[in-house]
């Protein structure tokens, strides 16, 4: 299997990969004032890759397989500024110690392959602060309020209203909402994900 060469944003710096670790991976972290960042990278054959042209699948596979500490924040599928087509997912896990942890898995076609990437990005320092905020705004506002039947208005899968089960995405973790809060570990990974799409 020819290993495709992977271009990271400069500010990932390359760390020495796990014994563990699949085979002909390459490792980066990065840190920022609110998250820990860490991602792999490494050639897998199509047969393990998500489908490229079916986000409906990926994300109906997401739902079925999500713990009661997680929810599905997005998938997003096109094509790279290579040319190359992609697709990945970003699932969001509530952890036992506080905080929240995201998952993105990436999925990037070349000639003889596919790299896949997988980052995990941890709420580091004080957490909640983005939700804490968007929550106060929003309860203002009245899109969000408490009822006798609990917290409305607050979350929701993206995909499917009628999907409860785990933690659904609440409304601070929305795209809108990345750049009032920079440093935490969805913004950054979205910008992550969008900064490999245009680099590969």
């Amino acid at each position: 299997m020819k290993i495709p060469a992977v271009k990271m944003p400069r500010r990932y710096k390359k760390v020495d990969s796990l014994p563990n670790d699949p085979p002909h991976s390459a490792a980066y972290a990065y840190r920022t004032p609110g998250a820990e960042c860490f991602a792999l990278a490494y050639p897998v054959p199509e047969t393990q890759a998500m489908p490229f042209d079916d986000p409906r699948q990926v994300i109906h596979g997401i739902h079925d397989a999500l713990g009661e500490n997680q929810g599905l924040i997005e998938v997003e599928n096109g094509v790279t500024a290579a040319g190359r087509p992609f697709i990945y997912s970003i699932v969001k896990t509530l952890q036992k110690q506080g905080g929240v942890q995201y998952y993105l898995r990436m999925n990037i076609r070349h000639p003889h392959c596919v790299l896949q990437v997988q980052a995990f990005f941890d709420e580091m320092g004080t957490t909640g602060v983005r939700d804490s905020m968007v929550y106060l705004l929003l309860s203002r506002q009245g899109i969000v309020r408490t009822t006798q039947k609990g917290l409305e208005g607050w979350s929701e899968d993206p995909y499917d209203p009628n999907y409860t089960r785990g933690v659904c995405m609440n409304r601070a973790e929305r795209k809108e909402y990345d750049s009032q809060f920079p440093n935490h570990p969805l913004s950054e990974m979205r910008a992550f994900a969008a900064e490999l799409i245009s680099l590969n």
